[in-house]
């Protein structure tokens, strides 16, 4: 099953959007590199695209790896952004 949550700043309270703007700025760069499994069993994998004016951040990883910059964002996304119907994988 794939849940896709959009955030678009400008649906954010002024200090939210600074908020997810220091964040995306903070991103630290992640290898391309297969996807590694985390121990443990059912585990979320992100496929994340961060658009903000000319600058495109990307990242893909289970949820145990990634960087703690990224489950940062991850957090606050799935908190404050839109979900969109489940569809199957």
């Amino acid at each position: 099953m794939t849940l896709r949550v959009t955030l678009a700043e400008g649906d954010l309270k002024p200090e939210e959007a600074q908020h997810l703007r220091r964040l995306a700025n903070a991103l630290e760069p992640i290898a391309a590199a297969p996807v590694a499994q985390s121990p443990g069993g059912d585990r979320f994998t992100y496929d994340i695209v961060v658009t903000a004016g000319a600058d495109t951040w990307q990242a893909s990883g289970a949820e145990g790896t990634l960087p703690p910059g990224w489950r940062a964002l991850v957090s606050f996304v799935t908190a404050h952004g839109q979900r969109q119907r489940p569809s199957p994988a």
